[in-house]
This record gives C-alpha cells, structure tokens and sequence, in this order.
C-alpha cells in the first residue's frame, strides 16, 4: 500500500450534504430512525466544520480546508444545494439552515459576468463583499455551475434567479447549446450540452422530462445529472 494511500483527505460539501440528504429521505420513505440520526451527524458537522460568516453573509465553504483566504473566500455556487437545505431547516429547525438559503440566493443575485449574466464554476467573495471569477480557475460556466439551475429550479421552479439562465439557454437552439460559456470573454464552448447537461437544460426551461434513459454513452457525471434531475421532477409533483 502507498505511504498515504488517500492524499486529500479534505471533504466536498456538496457530497456531504447529498449524504445527509439522502439519509433524511430514506428516513421519511422507511421510518428508521437511523437514517435521521446519521443525518443529523453530517449536517452538525457541515454546519461546524464549512459554514462561516464573511462579508457580512453566512456560506459554506467547498470543504474544510483551502477556501479561507483570509482577504477572501473561494466559493463554488454548485455547492448551494437548496433543497436540501430547506430539508435541513425542516428537520432541525436551526436558523443557520435558512440563512444559508437567504444569504445564498442573495450572493447568487449577484454573480454574473459578461453577455450572458452568468456565474463562473468559482467565485471569490472579497471582504468588502464584491464577487468575481476566483482567479485560481478557468472563468467559466460550465459543468460545475450547470447544477446552479438544477438547484435552483429544484426548490423552486419559479424563482428570478433562473431568468440569466433561461435567457442565456433560449437563445441556442436546445441541441446547439454549448456546453460551457467563458463569463470574462464570452467565448463559447465549440461542443454542445448533451445527456445530463441537457437534462438540465430542459428542467430548467420547464420543458417536459421522460423517465431517464443511462446509456453507454452517459459518463459517471452525465448519468448523475439525469436522475437529480428525475428526482427534481418527481419533488415538483
């Protein structure tokens, strides 16, 4: 075995909190307690170990360590899982979880750059509150972000933070939409969104949604996408 078999051993909120999410809904779908609890451990933890207060506003934090900058945060919006933190509140009736949703959707109608008022995969939060593309990555909206309007479009189809989003999709016919937008120079991808980013696409215009169909062509990734977006569409019922 290598001397350090598991050479990041930091965490990724999102997965944590898709964990605790989906242990509160086993929980509700079999009644066993057990899940609940489990649950409870992870979001105590996420809310301990991720969530800081920073230029005024309460975030989570990607994980534990390397997005303090101290002058600023590194911040991935994919990561402002919505549903699940309304779930969360639900649950626990902590404040913090509906502060998160509330100072979340407050940053999020704030990141937008370039033609199409997009934000980029990451997103520097200075201490004086200004946002811009984090520099350490490509300023892109691209496969990362694209979980922005599923999230979004998750807790709630109608919101106004989806209007960039709808606008920036309509304007691409559906099988011509690329699949990542450069926010600082506008440059397009020179490939189109296809299987779960599509899925995406759709949910987010509203247009109808067939049951998943995972194919050999669907990557890890792709194939993730297609059911959060299911199970979106099955929450909206």
């Amino acid at each position: 075995m290598a001397p350090d078999p598991i050479a990041d051993k930091n965490n990724a909120s999102d997965g944590d909190t898709l964990i605790a999410w989906a242990l509160l809904r086993a929980q509700k779908q079999w009644q066993d307690k057990r899940y609940a609890i489990a649950s409870d451990a992870i979001t105590a933890a996420l809310l301990k170990s991720t969530v800081v207060t920073f230029a005024g506003r309460q975030v989570m934090l990607p994980g534990v360590k390397g997005f303090n900058l101290n002058d600023r945060l590194n911040l991935n919006p994919s990561y402002f899982i919505f549903p699940a933190w309304r779930a969360f509140a639900e649950r626990t009736h902590l404040t913090a979880w509906r502060t998160l949703q509330s100072d979340g959707q407050a940053l999020l109608g704030q990141m937008g750059w370039g033609k199409s008022h997009l934000p980029s995969d990451w997103v520097a939060l200075r201490a004086d509150g200004k946002m811009l593309p984090a520099k350490e990555w490509p300023p892109r909206m691209s496969f990362d972000a694209i979980r922005i309007p599923l999230y979004l479009s998750w807790a709630d189809p109608h919101s106004a933070l989806l209007a960039p989003w709808k606008a920036w999709m309509q304007s691409y016919p559906r099988l011509q939409t690329p699949a990542w937008i450069n926010v600082s120079t506008n440059e397009v991808a020179p490939w189109y969104m296809a299987g779960g980013l599509l899925a995406v696409r759709d949910l987010t215009l509203g247009e109808p949604q067939e049951a998943p169909q995972i194919d050999d062509k669907d990557d890890y990734y792709s194939a993730s996408l297609k059911l959060l977006v299911w199970l979106a569409k099955q929450d909206q019922r």
